[in-house]
């Protein structure tokens, strides 16, 4: 059981939120959140090891900076040498400098 206002959680058997007074109900409500419309994405670097795209974007990530991995074929998670497309880095555009400066541009 949950509390649809403050999203606690009741043993069976409660009917109302202790806090809220409310009703409880038997699962929450997922809302779904729209992606932002328009980010403008650009690439800051591009490597031939998805090792080295992985380690940057988790750098990044870390850092608080959204970060997408993209490549011409596909990004392939095998770790065995070198992925022939290549494999670019993506932020957005207003992130692009903080990117470059922490990943030692």
């Amino acid at each position: 059981m949950f509390c649809p206002q403050c999203k606690a959680e009741y043993r069976f058997g409660f009917t109302r939120c202790s806090d809220c007074d409310v009703k409880l109900v038997d699962r929450l409500t997922v809302e779904s959140v729209e992606p932002p419309h328009n980010v403008d994405l650009v690439v800051i670097r591009s490597y031939a090891s998805v090792i080295e795209a992985d380690l940057a974007k988790n750098v990044l990530g870390a850092a608080g900076i959204d970060a997408e991995l993209r490549s011409e074929g596909g990004i392939r998670r095998n770790y065995f040498g070198l992925d022939l497309q290549g494999v670019d880095l993506f932020v957005r555009a207003e992130d692009a400098g903080s990117a470059l400066e922490i990943l030692g541009s």
